[in-house]
């Protein structure tokens, strides 16, 4: 579906421009994130180092310069930051030096890390991602990811409910960001999941938005989003078609249904968004002709999404500005970017405008 396609749609289904949630300043919206914390770290290294030492068959590589960025949940931290939102960091790392970086990294970009919890044998997550320097080339090596492997026991468990029965009903967005396939060594785990869904019925004003690779069928009463090879691997599927077909649409639905919304990415075929009243709408892409890094794309939409229905945007128009955002930093090549507020919203103030569109007021 084109572009300007879906934005008459979105007047249509608006029916007249819906007002903004002017209640909100967007310095003072308070969003929580819980989840998989990461500490991304690249290294750049120049081939033209190469060496091949006398103890070894395969040749060392020197790096010569290295990164460091906020990765997984903290990503989807540092969009959110970088939109204007007050944002709160919770979730587990490891009592080890990835964690002091990766603490910094998110107070540096502005984020509260007092509920980061250190717990002893726990691991920092960290990717890894080496990149190799060749003349005018760069390649993307195999990544390299450590993760936690300690189990989160009943007393830790419980530490994390209590806080975040605490902290929660001060926030005004709740956001989970899911990365690994083991519930059971993540702040994540099947008791922490039925106490957020518990908190979202209780607060069902908020807005409670989920971004998880493994388990998003395990949530209900929210906005819950993931990508077409993760919904692939959901409904059993390898080849996953990216048109609109019976099953797509039927388990799609199904998942709506269950939640506020489900937002299914779809790469560079924008994303498909299911509501709870059984409907499915095409959301295109932004189109760019500059080279692009889709690393962490899926947060930055996250972040998008998240920041526009705290400040009163529908389901659709949050849709069209993570999309926005995602454009804006696949085109940071070799980082997981970010967007500014009103890099944003300019943005998507000129898409009304293709079709005669009121500009929105938001503050």
């Amino acid at each position: 579906m084109e572009l300007i396609v879906i934005l008459l749609l979105i007047n249509s289904v608006r029916g007249s421009v819906v007002a903004v949630n002017n209640s909100y300043d967007k310095k003072n919206i308070k969003i929580l994130v819980i989840g998989d914390y990461c500490l991304d770290k690249y290294y750049y290294i120049d081939a033209e180092l190469d060496q091949v030492a006398d103890y070894a068959i395969k040749p060392s590589y020197f790096a010569t310069n290295q990164s460091q960025y906020p990765g997984g949940a903290g990503n989807v931290t540092k969009n959110l930051v970088s939109l204007g939102a007050d944002v709160y960091c919770f979730g587990i790392i490891g009592n080890d030096g990835a964690a002091f970086e990766l603490k910094n990294s998110l107070t540096v970009v502005g984020a509260n890390v007092d509920n980061l919890f250190a717990f002893e044998n726990c691991w920092t997550n960290i990717y890894l991602r080496p990149i190799r320097m060749s003349n005018l080339t760069r390649d993307t090596m195999n990544e390299i990811v450590c993760i936690n492997k300690y189990t989160i026991n009943q007393n830790m468990t419980k530490l994390i409910i209590d806080k975040l029965k605490e902290i929660a009903p001060q926030m005004d967005a709740i956001v989970v960001v899911e990365q690994f396939n083991k519930e059971e060594v993540s702040v994540l785990n099947s008791a922490v999941k039925q106490v957020l869904i518990n908190i979202s019925k209780i607060y069902n004003d908020k807005i409670f938005f989920v971004d998880s690779r493994n388990f998003i069928d395990k949530y209900e009463n929210m906005h819950i989003k993931c990508n077409q090879f993760e919904f692939a691997q959901l409904i059993n599927k390898k080849n996953f078609p990216l048109s609109k077909t019976k099953e797509l649409l039927k388990n799609g639905v199904k998942l709506g249904i269950k939640n506020k919304a489900f937002y299914l990415t779809t790469g560079e075929n924008g994303m498909i968004v299911f509501d709870n009243l059984g409907n499915s709408f095409n959301i295109p892409a932004i189109s760019t002709i500059d080279d692009v890094d889709t690393c962490g794309a899926g947060d930055s939409a996250t972040a998008g999404i998240v920041m526009a229905l705290c400040l009163g945007y529908d389901k659709l128009q949050a849709s069209l500005i993570g999309n926005i955002v995602a454009s804006i930093t696949i085109k940071q090549i070799g980082v997981t970017g970010e967007a500014t507020f009103d890099e944003v919203f300019s943005l998507y103030d000129e898409k009304m405008k293709q079709v005669g569109y009121a500009k929105d007021t938001y503050a």
